[in-house]
């Protein structure tokens, strides 16, 4: 499993650029043929997204989830440093709710 957010990998690799004023951007990217990546949370590893087979999106399960957090289920794959990740499962990562100060009596 990998937790990280989802991004444009030329951007991030280029420019630094990430986070969710990135979206509009990111959709852009996708929408004009790029593959997605998983950015890991502590590590700030890149995993290229990967298709199981020719022919699949490998952008289907994160697409909704440009720009946020999210974990993912899969297998990873590495060549010459490079590293690849095929997802079988996707889900956002919900922020934990500030704690709420109890009123004192």
């Amino acid at each position: 499993m990998i937790t990280g957010e989802v991004v444009d990998p030329a951007a991030y690799l280029r420019l630094g650029q990430r986070g969710v004023e990135m979206e509009e951007q990111t959709y852009a990217a996708v929408d004009g043929g790029q593959s997605l990546a998983l950015l890991e949370d502590g590590t700030n590893t890149l995993y290229l997204l990967l298709a199981e087979q020719a022919g699949e999106d490998p952008n289907e399960l994160v697409y909704d989830y440009v720009n946020q957090h999210v974990k993912a289920v899969g297998r990873v794959y590495e060549r010459g440093g490079l590293k690849g990740f095929v997802a079988t499962a996707v889900e956002p990562v919900v922020p934990a709710a500030p704690a709420t100060a109890t009123p004192a009596n």
